[in-house]
Parts: structure tokens; sequence; C-alpha cells
């Protein structure tokens, strides 16, 4: 099962809380840095696309 979080017009939503980006949700949720886009199995951008 994949993570979820919601968007919202401030932010994401997850696990009753408020967070401004994807990666500090991985973050909270392994303790490691991981881009948010990979953590929630998103395709990632690369600069200048």
């Amino acid at each position: 099962m994949s993570p979820r979080a919601d968007v919202l017009d401030s932010g994401y939503k997850w696990d009753g809380e408020l967070y401004p980006t994807l990666t500090y949700i991985s973050w909270k949720a392994t303790g490691y840095q991981i881009g948010g886009n990979n953590f929630f199995g998103l395709p990632t951008k690369h600069r200048g696309e």
C-alpha cells in the first residue's frame, strides 16, 4: 500500500497534520530525507522541464 496525502491549497495533509511539502512528509514517516515524489510513487520532474 502506498502512503496517501491530501492535497490542499495550503499544503499537504497527512496523518491528521498539515505539511508544506511531500518531502517533509516522507522524512516524518521514515526518518530519512527521501524525495517526496519518490516516496509517494509520483513521477519526478527534471530541471528545465
